[in-house]
């Protein structure tokens, strides 16, 4: 069975995810106790996904699917957008 790395501490977003794939081994970062995060430089929820991805990729040495979202809101020209997790960390 092939062991598949959700780059994510959400249970939420986890139990999705193991719906999709139900003949592999769903872990997540959790399940690793592993709380290094890469910095999320990109200007898209996409490059975000990416940087993530490939950083715990490289670091764990596991097949690792990320994702990135966040709150945009539209008469705010989407803000925060890709920035949701840093603005809400400072309030």
């Amino acid at each position: 069975m092939k062991k598949i790395v959700i780059a994510t501490h959400n249970d939420g977003k986890l139990a999705m995810i193991k719906e999709l794939f139900l003949d592999c081994r769903i872990v997540s970062l959790n399940d690793l106790e592993y709380f290094v995060e890469p910095e999320e430089s990109g200007i898209t929820f996409e490059e975000n996904a990416i940087i993530k991805a490939k950083f715990y990729y490289q670091n764990l040495n596991e097949i690792c699917i990320a994702d990135d979202s966040g709150i945009c809101v539209p008469v705010l020209n989407n803000f925060p957008g890709v920035r949701t997790k840093r603005w809400f960390k400072r309030y």
